[in-house]
């Protein structure tokens, strides 16, 4: 009666999701990192105000800090559309 394949075995299925979880962080880390540099160039804020904009941006929330120019518009709409995708979705 349809096709019925075994479960994986505790162990493999709990590395798969470890794998998983590791991949996850490492792309929240990247992110992060991508956004505390454009921050920190386009912007020209501290460490510390960048990560600061780069969590609210990936979380949805918005950022803190209003551009100042161009470049910084630029920065801060492509990374906008970039967590949008990458995270809420």
């Amino acid at each position: 009666m349809g096709h019925y394949k075994p479960l994986k075995h505790k162990s493999v299925f709990l590395k798969g999701v470890f794998k998983n979880v590791i991949f996850a962080f490492y792309v929240l880390l990247i992110s992060l990192g991508i956004g505390i540099l454009g921050y920190m160039y386009f912007f020209n804020l501290a460490w510390d105000d960048a990560l600061l904009n780069a969590s609210m941006i990936l979380t949805g929330m918005g950022p803190v800090n209003p551009a100042i120019d161009r470049a910084s518009k630029i920065f801060a709409s492509c990374y906008a559309l970039y967590s949008g995708v990458a995270f809420l979705t």
